[in-house]
Formats: C-alpha cells, sequence, structure tokens
C-alpha cells in the first residue's frame, strides 16, 4: 500500500511540475509576442517620422527656393501643400506595398529588441509566486546544457 501510495505522489509531482513548465512557456511566449508588437509599432512609428519630416524638409526647401527666385519672402501658395502632401502620402503608401517597407520596419524591430535595452519590454518577466520556481530551475537548466 505504501509503496502504491509513494507512486501516486511521484506521479502527481510530476504532473505539477510539468505543467507549471508549460505555464512558464506560454508566459515567455506572450511575453515575446507582446515585446515585438509593441517593438514593430515603435518601428512603424519611427519610418513615419523619416517620412514626415522629410515632406517638412522638402516644404521648407520649396519656400526657400520660391522665395530666392522671386526675390521675397513669402510662404509657398496654399494650393501646392494639398499636392505635395498627398504626393507624400501616396509614396509613403506604395513604399509599403511595392517596396521595402516591410524588411525595413521588421529589421528595425529586431534593432529595437536587440540593442536597445534601456526600453521596459528589456525587463526580467513578472511570474506569479507559484510558478517562479519552476521557471528558476528551467532557466539553470538551460544555462548549464
Amino acid at each position: 500500500m505504501g509503496l502504491v501510495n509513494s507512486t501516486m505522489t511521484m506521479v502527481a509531482e510530476k504532473q505539477k511540475e510539468i505543467a507549471q513548465k508549460q505555464q512558464v512557456m506560454q508566459f515567455k511566449k506572450l511575453k515575446n509576442r507582446r515585446d515585438m508588437e509593441l517593438a514593430t509599432r515603435m518601428a512603424m512609428t519611427r519610418d513615419r517620422v523619416i517620412w514626415m519630416s522629410s515632406f517638412i524638409a522638402f516644404m521648407g526647401t520649396l519656400a526657400t527656393v520660391r522665395s530666392m527666385a522671386h526675390k521675397r519672402f513669402s510662404p509657398p501658395p496654399l494650393a501646392s501643400i494639398p499636392v505635395v502632401a498627398v504626393s507624400f502620402l501616396i509614396a509613403y503608401q506604395m513604399d509599403f506595398a511595392y517596396g521595402t517597407k516591410s524588411e525595413r520596419v521588421q529589421k528595425e524591430a529586431h534593432k529595437i529588441l536587440k540593442e536597445e535595452l534601456h526600453h521596459w519590454f528589456h525587463k526580467p518577466m513578472e511570474l506569479p509566486v507559484t510558478m517562479r520556481d519552476a521557471y528558476m530551475k528551467r532557466t539553470k537548466i538551460i544555462m548549464t546544457t
């Protein structure tokens, strides 16, 4: 009777350990997915800033050239702003549809995850108290192998 009872206890402990390992792996996958989504959004925002700043630089250059040609300072006519703005928006979308924008965003996202350690998503993963021991055992096993 004692042999069966100890075997049942060992099996129950092993199942509990396996369940904890699976939960830890699920948490890690969720954290990695969340971090990648955040890094991708940051990369898209950086790309958008580049396009917007090039638009502003182009409009500033256009205004400067126009004022030099007319030998007086005056802003460009308001009718030219929508034409130039829409052309930049179309170029931005064309870059995404036909260009290498998605590849550049992915590279930037991976760069954010690997090189920019000051972001909050590089902090250690917070686990429930019941899972910390299983996580620490798992990381020690991985580090030693």
